[in-house]
């Protein structure tokens, strides 16, 4: 008669790990220590150049920047200097006073003119008046026919007269505010016909 097997009694021998475990679970180890080696090492080295890196000075950066300004400031007045010599104006006179011989030209074109109207004075032309313009010193008038340039007046005050123009024709009077630095554009009107 057989008897059966046994179980193993409590508290016996655990089996042995195997070697390629063994291998793995010190492989682990042995990275996660180099790594953290590797980090401590790093962090010190990070701290140590820092703490030795200069710190800016103040009163350096402070000099530094006006002395720029100072430098900008030369290389605008030299710019200004050679531009008004090129244009031949020269440089201003001290105190900001008008040059010898006159008032400075102005700075803008006059705008252009308004309240433009016109009317024929006659078979052969026609009389043009406006508003005065704000620095203008004189004004251009001219007609055209059919997109063709007529004849044309050059007048310092409000009304210009232009003849010799043809009887039975419609005109479009034009007119600009000029000064001495330049002139406005013109106006596209008003239409005036001439009598029969």
């Amino acid at each position: 008669m057989t008897t059966p097997a046994q179980p193993p009694a409590a508290g016996g021998k655990k089996k042995p790990l195997s070697p390629m475990t063994v291998i793995i679970v010190l492989g682990v180890a042995l990275a996660g220590g180099a790594y953290l080696l590797w980090r401590q090492r790093n962090s010190a080295s990070s701290n140590a150049a820092a703490a030795a890196a200069p710190q800016p000075n103040n009163e350096d950066v402070a000099g530094q920047i006006a002395t720029l300004q100072g430098e900008i400031g030369d290389l605008q007045s030299s710019a200004a200097q050679d531009e008004a010599a090129e244009s031949g104006t020269g440089a201003p006179p001290p105190g900001g006073s008008p040059p010898p011989g006159g008032s400075p030209p102005p700075a803008h074109v006059p705008a252009m003119p308004a309240s433009v109207h016109g009317s024929a004075t006659g078979k052969t032309s026609i009389r043009l008046t406006w508003a005065k313009v704000a620095g203008a010193t004189s004004y251009k008038a001219h007609v055209t026919y059919q997109g063709k340039a007529g004849p044309a007046q050059t007048v310092q005050g409000t009304s210009a007269t232009i003849s010799g123009l043809t009887p039975n024709h419609t005109y479009t009077a034009h007119v600009a505010a000029c000064n001495s630095a330049g002139c406005s554009a013109a106006t596209n009107g008003p239409v005036v016909k001439t009598p029969r």
